[in-house]
């Protein structure tokens, strides 16, 4: 079983708990706001809905088929990371990241020294791991965090999160990288 809480220099890294809702919606409204946004799915800002949201990442507080770990600094989410185990239990070395950052914390380090911890901690488990993550294309500073962190490109794709007015898809590019970790 991977360990609950994590400490790194600057950072606690925790499973997520009911209470990260607020946090956590700020993070989303802020991303909402960004650029990006539109390459990545809708993220919901509505309270009671991110309260229901992160209750249910709460559950999965013993689990290691969804980890959802908040990065804290004092006291305060900051951000968060996802891993979704690749094809359910039957596979147990693959995981899908997602993360996501409030823009008050960027260039700070936090993400990849909180990442480093998590990749720590996988890799003290004994069981080699592989992780995928992917990024639009032109979400450059996501490219380039993974790339910084030592992910490799693997492939491309073509994905599409919103419709335009006539319900067609709006498509765009999409880039897959994968780390593997070795115990």
């Amino acid at each position: 079983m991977y360990p609950d809480e994590i400490c790194s220099e600057r950072l606690v890294i925790r499973r997520v708990r009911e209470d990260d809702w607020s946090d956590i919606r700020d993070i989303w409204i802020d991303f909402s706001a960004s650029q990006y946004a539109c390459y990545d799915s809708p993220k919901k800002t509505d309270p009671e809905e991110v309260r229901e949201e992160i209750s249910r990442w709460a559950e999965y507080a013993e689990s290691e088929d969804h980890m959802f770990y908040a990065v804290c600094l004092d006291g305060k989410v900051i951000g968060f990371f996802a891993f979704n185990r690749v094809g359910g239990a039957e596979d147990p070395r693959g995981y899908y990241l997602g993360y996501c950052f409030h823009s008050a914390y960027f260039k700070k380090g936090y993400a990849s020294e909180s990442l480093k911890a998590l990749e720590r901690m996988f890799s003290e488990s004994g069981t080699p791991v592989i992780i995928i993550a992917g990024t639009a294309e032109n979400n450059v500073p996501s490219a380039v965090f993974l790339l910084r962190n030592g992910f490799e490109l693997a492939y491309n794709d073509m994905q599409s999160f919103y419709k335009d007015e006539k319900g067609e898809p709006v498509m765009f590019s999409s880039l897959w990288f994968v780390k593997r970790l070795l115990s």
